[in-house]
């Protein structure tokens, strides 16, 4: 669906890479998010189909799928370097080809049921707030999916976070100011206070602002720059 909202008036980009896991490029902290390191040559046909940034993929493997952004056009040629939970999530091993396409933008998200596998990452969350929590860790993404375990990192350490359901569609955005009420599933942990509550669910509001807004204007500057250079060439 979002494919088809994208290429309404645009030709999308479509291609195929050796994945690697983002450890290969040595930058591990871009396994907490859903960013892609691309070749630079991405970005070049992208200005050249005229698409509109930031840009935003879907990633697949066969049936299996999943979306997302772009850290940096920083790779070699032909390879993507992928989060390690997005290979596992698509059953992909280094050095298999992925394909990407680009698409649309969801919907903003509204309510997002989580589940936390981990207790001793329920008590992290519990004594920091889940508000402040997440306003930091859904910053690093641009996609939140049905049915994908994704990465998040709070104080130097990785923990698994599961996405059980999505309002209004299974598919939704957090890129710009989104208010995403979140419900933790199954969350309690034995060690809180007595005075403390205990509920199965917690919620919270986050204003989730775009992370990646700094990187996505160094892009379209680059982008700027590439054309005015052309256009110099030309004359």
């Amino acid at each position: 669906m979002l494919a088809r909202q994208f290429t309404k008036g645009h030709t999308p980009f479509c291609a195929s890479f050796r994945c690697h896991s983002v450890a290969c490029a040595d930058r591990p902290d871009a396994n907490c998010g859903d960013r892609l390191l691309l070749p630079p040559s991405v970005l070049r046909e992208a200005q050249r189909l005229k698409l509109p940034f930031p840009l935003l993929f879907q990633c697949s493997r066969g049936s299996k799928r999943c979306f997302c952004g772009v850290l940096e056009f920083s790779a070699p040629e032909d390879v993507a370097f992928v989060p390690k939970w997005i290979m596992e999530h698509l059953g992909l091993q280094e050095g298999w080809e992925v394909q990407l396409t680009t698409t649309g933008m969801a919907k903003p998200g509204t309510l997002a049921r989580l589940k936390i596998p981990e207790v001793s990452f329920q008590k992290r969350v519990w004594e920091l707030g889940a508000q402040k929590f997440l306003e930091k860790c859904m910053a690093s993404y641009c996609f939140l999916e049905e049915g994908t375990s994704i990465m998040v990192d709070h104080d130097g350490y990785h923990y698994s976070l599961e996405v059980v359901s999505l309002e209004p569609e299974p598919v939704v955005s957090l890129l710009g100011h989104v208010d995403l009420e979140v419900e933790f599933c199954e969350m309690e942990h034995p060690s809180l206070p007595a005075a403390a509550p205990q509920p199965n669910a917690a919620t919270a509001t986050v204003a989730a602002e775009d992370a990646g807004a700094d990187a996505d204007a160094d892009v379209e500057a680059d982008a700027d720059a590439d054309a005015d250079a052309g256009a110099g060439a030309d004359a």
